[in-house]
Order: C-alpha cells, then sequence, then structure tokens
C-alpha cells in the first residue's frame, strides 16, 4: 500500500450521549461511501469537559479518514 496520497489517513473523533453500535475496524460512510474506518471506541463516563465544566459525553469514538476526504469534512464542520 505504501504512503500514497490516497492511502495516507487523518484522525476524526465523535462523541455521543447514546450507546455508539461500532466497533474498531468498521467502516466510515459519508453520502454512502466509505471514507475511513474506526480506530478506537472510548467510554468516557464521568469525565468532566475542562473547558465547560459540564460532564463529558460519555462515548467517543474515534476514526481514521483517508486524506483525500479531508476537505469535504473540513466544508460539513464549517457549515459551507
Amino acid at each position: 500500500m505504501g504512503d500514497s496520497p490516497s492511502n495516507r489517513r487523518s484522525r476524526f473523533s465523535s462523541t455521543s450521549r447514546t450507546q455508539a453500535r461500532c466497533r474498531p475496524v468498521h467502516p466510515v460512510r459519508m453520502a454512502g461511501m466509505q471514507i475511513g474506518k474506526v480506530s478506537e471506541v472510548q467510554f468516557r463516563g464521568g469525565e468532566i469537559d475542562p473547558t465547560t465544566q459540564e460532564p463529558a459525553p460519555p462515548i467517543r469514538v474515534v476514526a481514521k479518514l483517508e486524506q483525500r476526504y479531508q476537505k469535504a469534512l473540513a466544508r460539513i464542520r464549517a457549515g459551507t
């Protein structure tokens, strides 16, 4: 596979207050296309967000996304 631009991946995380039904190596999809894979699922019950001093969402999913999809994801996050 090597380190070609299409094989490089970037990390992305998301949090949730509900049960995440995903496991490491599950595919991450956007608009039906696989853009990466879940790399880890963390259960963080009881942690406090240092910025807001509020309870942190108890589930954090970390995924490795293929680099070629990073621009599209950045536009979605920015709302453009």
